[in-house]
């Protein structure tokens, strides 16, 4: 065989392995994430039992027009 022909030969087997191995991996991803996303869709609770968050606003916005904060120097 000449040599320009095994070197053709040799380019074409690698390009179709890359492109069998980079369709195997797409395909797999793909099952991978629509297997973890729907496991993530069948175990999710929207109960609301939990505790509400909640913040003292007093203490985050201080009215500086109360009786209490109205001689306080940081409000001047």
């Amino acid at each position: 065989m000449p040599a320009i022909v095994v070197i053709w030969v040799v380019r074409v087997l690698k390009t179709l392995s890359a492109g069998v191995l980079l369709y195997v991996a797409f395909w797999v991803t793909l099952f991978f994430v629509g297997f973890f996303g729907l496991l993530a869709f069948l175990t999710f609770d929207d109960s609301d039992e939990g505790p509400v968050a909640e913040f003292q606003s007093e203490k985050l916005f201080p009215d500086h027009h109360s009786p209490t904060n109205s001689h306080d120097s940081k409000f001047d």
